[in-house]
């Protein structure tokens, strides 16, 4: 499963800071941004797994930070793979626009 972990955060728009498989927290930076983003997994209640993302992804072609609707997977590496989803996506939609990359574009996520 660490593989599939290792595969997830080698993403071209990924640099891993710092990961730690076991308490299921990642420290990562999102494209030439220079901001740490944290993603935390935690078990829910329902055997599913909860993740908190630090920053929410905004450009210039949305008109609010983007959430997901639903922060959970159906195990570690799909909450995970969707965190991280919530990250590249928007950003990648903004650098095929031809946008230049900015720090603005993230916004801290309330706790």
């Amino acid at each position: 499963m660490l593989a599939l972990f290792d595969k997830i955060l080698g993403n071209d728009l990924i640099t891993v800071v710092k990961k730690d498989h076991k308490t299921g927290s990642y420290i990562v930076r999102l494209g030439c941004l220079k901001t740490a983003i944290t993603i935390q997994l935690t078990l829910a209640r329902s055997k599913r797994t909860a993740f908190k993302v630090s920053h929410a992804v905004m450009t210039t072609l949305m008109k609010e930070p983007y959430c997901p609707p639903v922060a959970f997977g159906e195990d570690p590496t799909h909450a995970l793979f969707k965190a991280i989803g919530c990250l590249i996506d928007p950003y990648r939609d903004a650098i095929n626009a031809r946008l230049i990359p900015s720090e603005n574009w993230l916004v801290p996520r309330q706790r």
